[in-house]
């Protein structure tokens, strides 16, 4: 984000991942849900780091399509999910212009 923005304002259930930047009729969707939360302890910031959930990691993990690396793992995000320290909605994240996960840990773990 370019600005400092509100981390308790973060609405979880209302991001999306994407296997690809563009959505198409072959793009893999799966919206997280409340299983997954803000990492503990994060504190107001340009940046967010969502813990998944093991519900939503399961669902992760079960797909040959998603999130297998960073390249197939994008996130989508409404001007309604987070707020900045003066109580502006976000720029949102459009699916035809998903961003690509900054971070990525492989799990090795079966569902």
């Amino acid at each position: 984000f370019s600005e400092t923005v509100n981390v308790s304002s973060l609405l979880v259930p209302a991001l999306q991942l994407q296997s690809s930047v563009a959505r198409n009729a072959s793009t893999v969707v799966l919206s997280l849900t409340v299983d997954s939360v803000l990492q503990p302890f994060s504190s107001h910031s340009t940046s967010l780091t969502v813990n998944l959930g093991r519900s939503d990691l399961n669902r992760i993990k079960l797909r040959t399509d998603l999130c297998t690396s960073s390249s197939d793992c994008h996130v989508v995000m409404p001007a309604a999910a987070l707020r900045d320290m003066a109580d502006n909605p976000v720029i949102a994240v459009a699916a035809s212009n998903a961003r690509r996960i900054s971070n990525f840990t492989a799990d090795l773990i079966r569902p």
